[in-house]
């Protein structure tokens, strides 16, 4: 389509986002099959776009700027922290939480701890002992990262900590055995 558009309007600037490399690489981590497969295919789309600028007569005039969003890390394990909320009874086992004091939530490489009430400092007390409890062979997955670290990186100040992956895992607020 972007080729097309190229040749028949030769518009000022023309943006397209190739999805295919970071859905496979999500997938499969950076080495999968699909992963290949979809380079190859970028690759070949970003020739025909090449050509359709060539054959539109503005290739001297078109810059061309080919980026990613972001890099990846090959991941081997998922860690749902919110199940250990749900067996310590600090939230139900629901999508929506139900009946719940404590919670994480995912965005990015990080799992924010949120407290329904944010003085409760007994929940986060019994947040802190689950954590510090895991066995060594779980401790060993994640990094807690404090509240005073979380605010220096300008994070959302009613987060009370974080915890993080190691390089090889990576965090999901619910298991898939949760519903």
């Amino acid at each position: 389509m972007a080729a097309h558009i190229i040749e028949n309007y030769k518009p000022n600037l023309i943006t397209v986002h190739m999805f295919n490399v970071d859905h496979f690489e999500h997938k499969e981590g950076r080495s999968g099959s699909g992963v290949s497969k979809a380079v190859a295919n970028v690759d070949n789309a970003i020739g025909r776009i090449v050509e359709a600028t060539e054959r539109a007569g503005i290739k001297d005039s078109t810059t061309f700027l080919i980026v990613g969003d972001h890099g990846f890390v090959d991941i081997h394990s998922q860690l749902a922290p919110n199940v250990w909320l749900v067996k310590a009874g600090l939230m139900e086992k629901r999508k929506d939480r139900g009946n719940w004091k404590a919670t994480f939530l995912q965005q990015g490489g990080m799992a924010f701890l949120y407290l329904k009430d944010k003085n409760d400092e007994q929940t986060f007390k019994q947040v802190q002992g689950i954590l510090q409890n895991q066995p060594e062979s779980v401790k060993k997955m994640f990094k807690v990262i404090p509240q005073k670290e979380l605010a220096a990186i300008g994070a959302d100040p009613e987060a009370k900590l974080a915890i993080t992956g190691v390089q090889g895992f990576t965090l999901q607020t619910l298991s898939r055995n949760l519903s």
